[in-house]
């Protein structure tokens, strides 16, 4: 098992995204939780999981440090928590540290901090400015792009230097925007090697609001841009587990192919959650209802609420015949969602994964891939 924990250190933001599923989507529980993690729900998570890292057979556990804003943590706090997590698990499993941030308040004493704990650091950023600007704005309306790259750049010259892992970008597909502009802007003027383009978190229960087939042409788009570069540096995650998949490898992606990783998420007053991207989707079905104060991981695992949630990550009936299911999966549970059938849907972007797939599978079979072991990757 691999075990991913996505901890709520913040509740709050010191940005305003118009897409955000956090503060302008269905779910409003972090209005009654602590704007801040505090000492003794972090203390109470530590032996949590220990005793899950020390009572099952887990191969790794990636601890992502999430909000809001991770960053309005102090400090202090901040780097205090790294060392006391390392020290409860890190001789139990392979431990990964990472922090997802809009990266405004990144700063040199926080790369002093990322580099003293290896810290993996990811950004997010929605393409050139007039791009990002529209919908990654301040709690004024302003944008954010500049504010951001200022962050970026330090936390690159900081991987360059090596004091630091290299530094991954998220971006959030609009169809609306030209994905070879993104590409181009992100590689050649930002000099970023590894990126991800998210599909929106709109599913059949609040459908998307452009045609399908326009987010499989922006991903089509991104893949003749980055294809035709065949440049070993750059890493799209989305892409690479894509190709992956059709020559047998593994996904990257918990959201293509039969992940087997769990993933769980613990707000900032200790309530654990399943995958933070769920309360897009029924915020009530995201919690367990209880927390790591009151709950052993053992009980997680053995509770009705964990294997329904283990059961709904199945392939969808109706996909079982479709010749990418292995590579799909039915895609992300969000994108599954319905208020009737929960997630035994096809994802509400099955058209544009199938436009992508169809895509990479024949740029794989004019560079040498041959029939049977592209039939053999899909049947595994």
């Amino acid at each position: 098992m691999n075990l991913s924990v996505v901890v709520k250190v913040a509740e709050s933001c010191n940005i305003n995204c118009s897409y955000c599923y956090m503060y302008n989507g269905p779910d409003e529980t972090w209005r009654r939780r602590p704007r801040l993690m505090g000492e003794k729900v972090f203390a109470d998570m530590l032996p949590f999981l220990r005793s899950a890292c020390a009572s099952n057979p887990i191969n790794s556990v990636q601890i992502i440090f999430h909000g809001g804003e991770p960053l309005l943590l102090p400090k202090i706090r901040f780097s205090r928590w790294c060392g006391e997590m390392v020290e409860a698990i890190g001789s139990l499993t392979r431990l990964e540290l990472a922090v997802q941030t809009n990266g405004m308040l990144v700063d040199q004493d926080w790369i002093d901090v990322f580099q003293r704990h290896s810290v993996r650091v990811g950004v997010s950023l929605d393409g050139p400015p007039e791009y990002n600007d529209e919908l990654r704005v301040d709690h004024r309306g302003g944008g954010t792009y500049q504010r951001v790259c200022k962050g970026l750049q330090l936390l690159q010259e900081a991987a360059s230097a090596k004091r630091i892992n290299s530094v991954g970008v998220l971006c959030v597909i609009d169809p609306r925007r030209d994905a070879r502009k993104i590409y181009r802007h992100f590689v050649d003027d930002l000099k970023i090697e590894h990126f991800d383009c998210l599909l929106p978190d709109f599913n059949h229960a609040h459908k998307p609001p452009f045609p399908i087939s326009e987010y499989g042409r922006f991903l089509c788009d991104l893949f003749d841009e980055w294809s035709s570069r065949e440049d070993a540096e750059v890493d799209i995650r989305i892409l690479s587990s894509i190709v992956s998949l059709l020559v047998g490898g593994p996904s990257f992606l918990a959201s293509l192919g039969r992940s087997t990783a769990t993933t769980l998420t613990i707000e900032t007053d200790g309530a654990i959650g399943a995958d933070d991207i769920l309360r897009s989707s029924s915020p009530g079905e995201m919690w367990h209802g209880g927390s790591v104060s009151d709950v052993s991981f053992a009980d997680l695992l053995s509770s009705e609420w964990m294997r329904s949630h283990r059961a709904s990550r199945s392939a969808p009936s109706e996909c079982c015949k479709c010749v990418w299911v292995s590579a799909c999966n039915g895609g992300s549970m969000l994108h599954r969602y319905d208020d009737e059938r929960r997630y035994d849907n096809r994802s509400v972007y099955c058209d544009a994964l199938r436009m992508i797939y169809v895509k990479v599978a024949n740029y794989l079979i004019e560079r040498g891939l041959s029939a049977g072991a592209l039939a053999r990757a899909l049947a595994q």
